[in-house]
């Protein structure tokens, strides 16, 4: 789930993802002390995914519109979000698969240590592979733009702990900082791009 600009929210559950407006919900300033729905945020957009998975990336915000990375088993999506008050009167969210990503074992990638990391032209995928190794899916891309036949860099580092929050990933400087029990690591990833 991730907050966007104009008071809009997108959230992924299973493999559907939604577009809502939560601009009507009231304004408080206390906790409160029991949760009861009343209201539901309008929904301005929804898609289904042929995939039951998909894990949204950080908004990227520009002038006109707001682009959101969406991962599945199977692909890698972009979503851009047109940004004018305008635009919502039609379709707000144009969705493009961008390239296939390597297989990944949906329950081993959700429950034992594997995450992404997107920017607006790159990104990685840590899978954890044991105790010992973890692999590291560098994924270079165009905005919009499908390219099927593209095959990731895959690079083994050793994993001596378990990782404990999503690895964060600088497409600016092409670093990977994977955060483990009691450390963090950063692995600079920018000679690989270039090269890639």
């Amino acid at each position: 789930m991730q907050l966007l600009p104009k008071q809009k929210i997108i959230s992924a559950f299973r493999g559907t993802v939604r577009l809502s407006d939560y601009s009507d919900l009231p304004i408080t300033t206390s906790m409160v002390e029991r949760f009861i729905s009343t209201t539901t945020n309008p929904l301005l957009w929804k898609h289904e995914f042929q995939d039951s998975t998909m894990h949204l990336s950080r908004p990227f915000v520009s002038q006109d519109r707001v682009r959101v990375m969406g991962l599945s088993s199977a692909a890698l999506y972009d979503m851009q979000i047109n940004d004018t008050d305008e635009s919502f009167s039609e379709d707000p969210v144009t969705v493009k698969r961008l390239i296939s990503v390597p297989p990944l074992d949906l329950f081993y990638y959700a429950t034992l240590g594997a995450a992404q990391g997107f920017g607006p032209d790159r990104g990685v995928i840590y899978v954890s592979g044991g105790p010992e190794v973890a692999r590291l899916h560098l994924l270079g891309y165009q905005p919009g733009v499908e390219t099927p036949d593209f095959v990731p860099v895959v690079k083994t580092i050793k994993n001596h702990r378990t990782i404990m929050h999503r690895p964060l990933f600088d497409p600016g400087s092409g670093r990977l900082v994977i955060f483990f029990t009691g450390r963090f690591v950063v692995v600079d990833l920018a000679l690989i791009y270039k090269d890639s």
